[in-house]
């Protein structure tokens, strides 16, 4: 199937962003042909999502609980979003200081002072029936070993925490949900602050993460003035290749945008680019 063929064949308002083959990334064009294994990223509001995923047969359920195997700072924080989504939560933490005070801190908070690495506790705890499952200890081995225990027990979402990215090629080929590397993350913050204090033309950088690591970049632009970019509708717009515009945010509404949408003052437009280091969306143009 082409990319092109999702929206016309599925019936679905959904825009596909990137394409990761392998060592290969592409950003999505409408004649990009889809090979099996191939892994996808997408843009679409959560009902369309639902109705995609429903029509490609692809199983996606809504997380109510999760076991969370370490009581840090990550933990902390953590705990404190999850509560505001009324998600039920169960913290294995084996320091009995940092176990009290987690527990102090968020009455509606299981909290066990207890080894998550000791596999009859995760049993106790019914790990098999985690809807999700988090290894947030400080060992990268334990989180390894953690996350695939729970692969095994449960059928669960599994989030690992992983501090050293030496052997990220390594840890990428073990079968893992999703890793997660707080390194990475404070670097995408650090470089997203520098290059938003850079003196831009008439776009600001707002937000950057790094969907695949060291090729693609999703960067938030806030529109503060008009130029060439809200002169004409998307498909009259020359942007460079390898750009793509994948949202544009207005008045708190979130647009997936088509070729006769246009840009304007006030807007904030998400570009996903294998462009690094952009500091103004107007650097896309050509």
């Amino acid at each position: 199937m082409y990319v092109r063929e999702i929206a016309e064949k599925l019936h679905c308002d959904v825009l596909v962003c990137t394409i990761e083959r392998g060592e290969e990334a592409f950003i999505a064009s409408g004649d990009f042909q889809f090979e099996a294994r191939d892994v996808i990223s997408l843009i679409a509001d959560p009902k369309n999502a639902f109705t995609f995923f429903k029509r490609i047969n692809y199983k996606a359920k809504p997380v109510n609980d999760v076991l969370i195997a370490g009581g840090g700072d990550i933990t902390h924080y953590l705990c404190r979003l999850l509560e505001k989504d009324g998600i039920s939560i169960t913290v294995i933490e084996k320091d009995e200081e940092r176990a009290n005070l987690l527990s102090d801190t968020f009455s509606d908070v299981n909290v066990i002072f207890a080894d998550a690495i000791n596999q009859d506790v995760l049993m106790q705890e019914n790990i098999e029936k985690a809807e999700a499952f988090v290894s947030l200890t400080n060992l990268d081995e334990e989180n390894i070993l953690l996350s695939l225990f729970a692969k095994s027990a449960s059928r669960g979402k599994i989030v690992t925490k992983i501090n050293r990215i030496d052997f990220d090629s390594v840890i990428g080929s073990l079968d893992l949900d999703t890793i997660i590397y707080p390194k990475n993350l404070t670097s995408d913050y650090i470089v997203r602050y520098v290059r938003a204090m850079n003196k831009t033309i008439g776009t600001n950088l707002a937000t950057l993460y790094q969907i695949i690591k060291g090729k693609v970049e999703a960067a938030e632009f806030i529109v503060k003035a008009d130029s060439a970019l809200t002169a004409a509708p998307l498909m009259r717009l020359k942007l460079r290749s390898g750009a793509l515009v994948a949202a544009i945010v207005r008045n708190g509404k979130v647009l997936i945008p088509r070729g006769s949408d246009t840009i304007q003052q006030g807007d904030s437009v998400v570009i996903v680019t294998n462009h690094l280091g952009l500091h103004d969306m107007n650097d896309l143009l050509q």
